[in-house]
């Protein structure tokens, strides 16, 4: 699996455990088969470990915006872009394009420009 994949497998566990709270570790399970999968398991674990601390710093950069009121799969994107920022060593530009590609592809026409200012600000 590659880091993309990763991302987008990891944003899809993610989005599960916020939409009807499915066991991280039973969503991680599912998505394991790849053969290199860690960077994955890392990133998904690490979302979850730190949802509060996530939720926290995104909160700051919504001005008007409540997170819990933004879609789940947005949230799933930000979080996850969110960790890997914040825990992980990975350019800030690679980040935010993997999440504005994601949010593209599972979001409505816009949604790609608030993530893209919400993830630069940070």
């Amino acid at each position: 699996m590659n880091r993309h994949q990763s991302r987008e497998n990891a944003m899809i566990v993610i989005y599960q455990f916020l939409l009807i709270g499915l066991d991280i570790e039973k969503s991680i399970d599912n998505y394991s088969h790849f053969e290199d999968c860690s960077f994955f398991n890392q990133l998904a674990r690490n979302t979850v470990h730190n949802l509060d601390f996530l939720k926290e710093s995104l909160s700051r950069h919504l001005k008007d915006w409540d997170f819990d009121r933004l879609n789940y799969v947005e949230q799933a994107i930000l979080l996850v872009a969110t960790c890997e920022l914040r825990l992980e060593e990975v350019e800030k530009a690679v980040v935010i394009n993997e999440a504005v590609e994601l949010s593209k592809k599972y979001c409505d026409d816009n949604s790609y420009r608030f993530i893209n200012g919400v993830l630069d600000q940070l």
